[in-house]
């Protein structure tokens, strides 16, 4: 019987992002010393200036690269040259200028063999492994495979690069699991939990043990693969503090995964109810949260918990969990499912799914998603079975060839890399004899030159430290100017508060009890003479009340009227567009109370949607809601145009600056873009 479940297998994206934290924090020690020496290199300052000045163009950046790599060349200090063409490498990346940065890795890791900085070299092969991970699996493993080499030859140097070795064969096993050479994947990770176990490096070992549980799935081991995510699930406690929790969620859903694939559905529903019902979870990981709440419900109509209809609408709401963090990848598994469950009660309903899955698969190149759904299409299509067939059949033959030429060249690489190691222990052994000569002689002058070179770091260090502690009283007195600045400000508009509320509003009570005065007369006119003025003075008491306040609060406020401020604005486009616009709130809701910020930044969005809807929707009418609830603020801008293009409007600094802006609140936003039914954008914005 088909199966949809026999590809899914859970990422190791997630364990990747974990082995760099842990390498980060291993490397820190050493990164200090890195910045004192480079807090005396002129040049490396520059290259760093270009790498995170964002304010500057991307010419004038890449200009300041150029410059400083041309000097760069006469530099004759090898320390230095290594410094700066790997600083001048990762600008090149940063930039988006991958040319630049592959030829100059290489040129570093040249430079770096030739002067035995196996650390260096190590570090820039596994950037480069990095760099060419979902492109080139190929070239991927060959980077790896030369940092692993790289990294034994100083493994056991100090505490920092013992873990070196392990998160490069981990790489290793991971490549080669995305490829599936299951055998190797597997052979290449149970050689480093032996080196992480041997030198105790127990915070690697639980991705280290997720890796192999992932691998036992794919080799369909299932018991194995449950036994090794359990193992994994004890050290949880030695990664990253701030990764406990994520990791407790990962490990509990590749546990679920593997009972799922396996179509233990029981089980699966078992394992997925806990992470179902963590608060924690949705939050932390949206993603991982709409797969679970896919697999949850697609697990509970296998065991007919449920009926086809409540599976349907639960993945409905996954489809739209991921629509909002505009992750599509998963959707293509979602609609996979959606097909498989109502193929039994609606073939009209399964055939679109399954469409809707091939569709979204060829969108985000999974071609494994794309051979499950061909597969299920020549079952619930029966119309077009044979072309279906005749498709997957091809596909099929294509990813198997891929697959095997990949194993291939991992094979060949593995196999002339430790060629390569031979000749070179060769090569060593004649080397170390012309070494031992000449090390006498060098050894006096290396001594000489790295107490004098010592005594000038050390002078320079020295300076560099009186010349930062001088910038910081600086910096300690412009903000002491700053603060008296602001606290004139405040103390003067204090003032003006107290002589409006003690003065005038002391000058008008007293003439309010001399008018009172007019009691003692009983005429009519008096009387009402009396009364008049007594309401109007009342009425003006009440007025400049108002008026000290509002001059104290308005240095904290950064709009006020809120809701006339956008009617204003609303009055003024409709008005000089000829375009009917309608502002719908409610007149008993206090809008002025909203947070100023969130004013600020909806006013900008509403502008920049009723620009957009009058520039490009070609509109005849636009319709702005608010809502104001407990804990959120909603708005809502609709027109009835011919909507726009969003892959180009994507790319436009419109959206950009409204996805910007609701970022500063927390908030999110959705765009329906559906001609003849116009554009709406909602806005989501929490108040807690």
């Amino acid at each position: 019987m088909f199966s949809p479940l026999l590809n899914i297998k859970p990422t190791t994206l997630t364990l990747l992002s974990i082995i760099v934290l842990v390498v980060a924090c291993n490397k820190q020690k050493a990164n200090n010393e890195l910045i004192q020496e480079s807090s005396k290199d002129s040049l490396y300052n520059i290259v760093i200036w270009a790498k995170d000045s964002t304010a500057l163009p991307i010419g004038e950046r890449k200009d300041l690269l150029h410059d400083a790599y041309t000097k760069l060349k006469n530099e004759k200090s090898t320390v230095i040259k290594l410094k700066n063409l790997r600083a001048i490498s990762a600008a090149y990346k940063s930039i988006d200028d991958t040319s630049k940065f592959k030829i100059l890795q290489k040129e570093y890791i040249g430079l770096a063999d030739r002067t035995k900085d196996y650390l260096g070299k190590g570090d820039a092969h596994l950037d480069l492994g990095r760099f060419y991970y979902k492109t080139q699996a190929d070239s991927s493993y060959y980077h790896f495979r030369e940092a692993y080499n790289a990294y034994l030859q100083i493994a056991s140097a100090n505490q920092n690069t013992k873990n070196k070795p392990a998160v490069a064969m981990y790489y290793m096993a991971a490549i080669k699991q995305n490829n599936k050479d299951y055998v190797g994947a597997e052979n290449e990770i149970t050689k480093a939990i032996a080196y992480a176990e041997e030198n105790k490096i127990n915070e690697l070992l639980f991705p280290f043990y997720t890796l192999l549980g992932v691998i036992q799935n794919g080799l369909l081991n299932f018991d194995e693969a449950i036994a090794y995510h359990n193992q994994a699930k004890q050290y949880i406690e030695d990664t990253p503090t701030t990764k406990h929790l994520e990791n407790s969620f990962i490990n509990q859903n590749n546990i679920a995964s593997t009972y799922l694939r396996e179509e233990n559905f029981e089980k699966a529903l078992e394992a997925y109810t806990p992470l179902l019902n963590s608060k924690e979870l949705k939050n932390i990981r949206p993603q991982l949260y709409a797969k679970v709440l896919t697999s949850y419900n697609y697990s509970a109509f296998k065991t007919k918990n449920i009926t086809s209809y409540e599976a349907s609408d639960n993945i409905f709401n996954s489809n739209r969990i991921l629509d909002s963090i505009k992750y599509g990848y998963d959707l293509a598994r979602n609609y996979h499912f959606l097909s498989e469950i109502n193929k039994e009660t609606s073939t009209p309903k399964a055939i679109e799914y399954a469409y809707l899955a091939k569709a979204k698969a060829i969108e985000t190149e999974n071609r494994d998603r794309l051979l499950n759904t061909l597969e299920l299409l020549t079952l619930v299509d029966s119309k077009n079975s044979s072309k279906h067939a005749k498709d997957y059949f091809e596909l099929n033959e294509t990813l198997q060839q891929e697959e095997r030429n990949v194993i291939d060249k991992f094979a060949r690489i593995q196999l002339e890399t430790d060629q390569i190691i031979d000749r070179n222990k060769d090569l060593t052994a004649k080397n170390d004899l012309y070494t031992k000569i000449g090390i006498g002689i060098v050894i006096f002058a290396l001594g000489l030159t790295i107490i004098i070179s010592q005594r000038i770091n050390n002078q320079r260090l020295r300076f560099k430290q009186k010349q930062q502690e001088t910038n910081q009283e600086i910096y300690n007195l412009m903000l002491s100017q700053q603060g008296k600045l602001e606290e004139g400000k405040r103390e003067e508009q204090k003032r003006v508060s107290q002589e409006l509320h003690d003065g005038i509003l002391g000058e008008m009570l007293g003439i309010r009890l001399l008018l009172s005065g007019l009691n003692e007369k009983t005429d009519e006119a008096s009387i009402n003479q009396r009364n008049q003025l007594i309401t109007k003075l009342q009425e003006l008491e009440e007025e400049i009340r108002t008026i000290s306040h509002e001059l104290n609060d308005a240095s904290n406020k950064k709009v006020g009227n809120f809701v006339s401020t956008i009617s204003s604005y609303l009055n003024q486009m409709q008005q000089s567009t000829n375009i009917p616009i309608y502002f719908n709130y409610d007149i008993n809701s206090d809008w002025d109370e909203l947070d100023g910020e969130i004013k600020i930044n909806s006013y900008r969005i509403i502008q920049e949607c009723i620009q957009n809807s009058i520039k490009h929707a070609n509109c005849t009418k636009i319709d702005l809601d608010f809502y104001l609830y407990k804990n959120s603020f909603d708005f809502h801008v609709k027109d009835n145009g011919i909507g726009f293009d969003t892959k180009k409007e994507k790319s436009g600094i419109g959206l950009k600056n409204i996805k910007s802006r609701m970022e500063k609140l927390n908030g999110t936003f959705s765009m329906n873009n559906a001609s003849p039914n116009g554009t709406i954008f909602v806005f989501n914005v929490p108040l807690i």
